[in-house]
C-alpha cells in the first residue's frame, strides 16, 4: 500500500502475528487496515481484507493457504508444494503481499486469496 501507515498497521500485525494468533484480535486488526484500502481505491486489497475478516469472525481461524509458484532452471514458472503453515504465518503471508500491493505477482496472489475466501463462504 501506499499509505505510510497502513503499511505500520500491516508491519505491526505480522509483528503481533508472531508472538500469538487471536482471531478476534486479527479481524480488527484487517478492519482496521481496509480503510486505507478504500482510499487507495484499490477494490482487490479491499475485497480481501473484507473476506478475510469475516472469515476470521466465522471460523476463529485462517487456513487459507495458495499454492506458490516458483522459476524452474529454465526460467519458467512453476507450482510448488508448500508445507502447512499455521494460521498465523497464512494470514502474515497475505498481509505481506499487501505491503508492494502494486507488485504483479503479489496481485496475482492476492487474487487468488480472494478466490479462496469466496469460495469458503
Amino acid at each position: 500500500m501506499t499509505d505510510p501507515k497502513a503499511n505500520e498497521l500491516i508491519k505491526a500485525l505480522i509483528a503481533d502475528l508472531d508472538k500469538e494468533f487471536d482471531p478476534a484480535k486479527t479481524a480488527e486488526a484487517l478492519k482496521a487496515i481496509r480503510p486505507f484500502a478504500l482510499k487507495e481505491e484499490d477494490p482487490l486489497v479491499t475485497k480481501v481484507l473484507r473476506l478475510a475478516y469475516q472469515h476470521l469472525e466465522n471460523n476463529d481461524s485462517f487456513e487459507i493457504q495458495i499454492e506458490e509458484e516458483e522459476e524452474d532452471e529454465n526460467g519458467e514458472m512453476i507450482l510448488v508444494e508448500v508445507d502447512e503453515r499455521t494460521d498465523a504465518e497464512n494470514v502474515q503471508h497475505m498481509i505481506s503481499l499487501m505491503l508492494n500491493n502494486q507488485n504483479e505477482y503479489n496481485r496475482i496472489d492476492l487474487q487468488s486469496y480472494r478466490d479462496l475466501l469466496y469460495e469458503e463462504l
